[in-house]
């Protein structure tokens, strides 16, 4: 079927603005098929990261109740090397961390908190790890590491009681008694209501109070020895 006059030109303006246009038009629908195309395969890449760190992790928790600690390091070490971006190697580690306490093996326990510290996106996971190496601190009498430790730390609000305890032992530890009966207050008032803590503050009033005494027992002494004389 012919077409008009008017439907030629029509027809002929279109073929022009095509021939000019189409091929940008092209590209920029080839670029969004490929962002959209890209996104997918990102999606799918971090899907696929996601399962092969959760069998990994799976299979480390297996080696341990094994007693295969060999097989358990190495698949950790995967886990940290290939797939630190994920959650399951920040609780690998975590979990390390604890078999090696266990086993009496600091300085690898140490290694493995750091290590959950550094990596953990999420900050109650940060904040574990923080709060169990300040632990060790405490145990190894580095009260200055395990303040500074602490001080570089954010500490997720749901950790502030435990937090603030063992900043308490922390300053006990260094002698800094005021300082620890805050800290001691500050666990109490987020929670932290358990005998223990209870007895540690207790335990430094008591100490407050030999201190206040001594000098009244000297000078008790001092006037008695002057009326004997």
């Amino acid at each position: 079927m012919a077409l008009s006059p008017e439907e030629q030109q029509q027809l002929d303006e279109i073929k022009g603005w095509w021939k000019k246009n189409g091929p940008s038009i092209m590209l920029g629908a080839g670029l969004a098929v490929a962002v959209v195309g890209g996104y997918k395969g990102w999606d799918f890449w971090q899907e696929n990261q996601a399962q092969t760190a959760a069998t990994l992790y799976r299979h480390h928790g297996e080696f341990l109740e094994q007693g295969q600690r060999v097989e358990a390091g190495e698949t950790l070490a995967r886990l940290q090397n290939d797939y630190s971006s994920t959650f399951y190697a920040v609780m690998a580690s975590l979990i390390s961390a604890r078999q090696h306490l266990e086993a009496g093996e600091r300085d690898d326990a140490v290694a493995a908190l750091q290590w959950a510290k550094d990596h953990a996106k999420d900050p109650a996971f940060t904040s574990m790890a923080a709060l169990r190496l300040a632990r060790l601190h405490i145990a190894a009498v580095e009260w200055e590491q395990g303040l500074a430790l602490l001080d570089n730390t954010e500490i997720d609000a749901a950790f502030a009681g435990v937090a603030h305890e063992i900043r308490g032992d922390l300053y006990r530890l260094a002698g800094r008694v005021d300082e620890a009966r805050h800290e001691y207050a500050l666990a109490l008032e987020n929670g932290q209501e358990h005998d223990y803590l209870k007895l540690k503050i207790s335990d430094l009033g008591e100490e407050e109070s030999l201190q206040e005494e001594s000098p009244r027992e000297e000078a008790s002494a001092g006037a008695e020895s002057g009326l004997a004389n």
